[in-house]
């Protein structure tokens, strides 16, 4: 069966930061930003050092705001790549170059879908075809409620999520050993041109 983005799901844009920024003499809370930076790093760019961004929001406007919280989909509308909000990122704003969605988990696994749209053909597909003619590469909200998804049921969801969760997992594991034995091999090499 295949489904809209937005039949399984509350699909929402992030926020217009200038909305939310508190003005000059109001009562304010730093809140933290999910970035491009966390997006890239936590789906290719590992080495990526994410830098810690903050609003001002205006406390009057904090029920106004819809933050991060594990199980979220967040999609990045330039990347086109999604992710599954993890402890780390809980309880950051959204800004506007993402759109998120609140999954209705007992018709779509956040973690099929995120695998689903990150590396299906058919996805890849579709925003080629919705993307024809446009010189941004930015996707819209209204072009990700349209794309339509396969949905097995939610047993074989949850086995390719899983499956994904620890592609990536070994990926990450696999660019650490990289870096370690990189490292290792400088420090021989070092230790050689010393004479140790």
């Amino acid at each position: 069966m295949k489904l809209k983005l937005e039949e399984i799901g509350k699909l929402s844009h992030g926020m217009t930061l200038a909305r939310i920024q508190a003005k000059p003499g109001e009562v304010t809370k730093e809140l933290e930003l999910f970035t491009m930076q966390a997006l890239n790093k936590e789906i290719e760019n590992y080495k990526i050092e994410v830098e810690s961004h903050t609003i001002a929001v205006s406390r009057q406007r904090l029920n106004q705001l819809n933050l991060s919280y594990p199980g979220m989909v967040l999609f990045g509308l330039t990347s086109r790549k999604s992710f599954v909000i993890n402890e780390e990122y809980e309880g950051r704003v959204i800004p506007s170059n993402f759109a998120f969605l609140e999954c209705d988990e007992t018709l779509v696994n956040p973690y099929y879908l995120v695998w689903y749209f990150n590396e299906s053909p058919e996805i890849k597909k579709q925003l080629r075809v919705i993307s024809q003619g446009s010189i941004i590469g930015a996707i819209s909200v209204q072009m990700l409620r349209d794309l339509k998804i396969e949905i097995p049921n939610i047993k074989t969801q949850v086995q390719l999520g899983s499956v994904y969760q620890l592609i990536q997992k070994k990926k990450k594991l696999e660019f650490e050993k990289r870096e370690l034995e990189e490292l290792l091999m400088n420090q021989v090499m070092i230790s050689c041109l010393k004479g140790e």
